[in-house]
């Protein structure tokens, strides 16, 4: 699995996860990831926008946002044609796997990402 952090100024920060993750595998990922990412951006006028998944919604989860005072900007169900991380997997997709490219191993397509 892949979690990224993207920017209207084109700052892109990618952090590959291994095996099946839970909140706290989630909020870790986050303090080691995105808060650094935000120090990039330059000060505390952001607001994050996930998706809905379980691990992005549970009370563990929450408590962690609200515990580094980050704004997640809510989201409406069902909606991926809004969705600007939707639409950036699609267009990754379609470079990482132009020509019919195939992969051998995780870690080739890790280096294509």
């Amino acid at each position: 699995m892949v979690w990224v952090a993207f920017c209207y100024n084109r700052q892109v920060s990618l952090h590959f996860t291994n095996g099946r993750q839970t909140s706290q595998h989630y909020t870790k990922t986050l303090e080691d990831n995105l808060l650094p990412f935000a120090e990039l951006l330059g000060g505390p006028l952001w607001e994050f926008k996930q998706g809905i998944a379980l691990i992005h919604t549970t009370d563990n989860t929450k408590v962690w946002f609200n515990s580094q005072n980050i704004k997640v900007l809510d989201w409406p169900a069902c909606s991926p044609n809004l969705n600007p991380t939707e639409n950036l997997w699609g267009i990754m997709c379609l470079k990482v796997y132009s020509n019919g490219r195939q992969y051998s191993s995780a870690n080739e397509r890790k280096r294509s990402i």
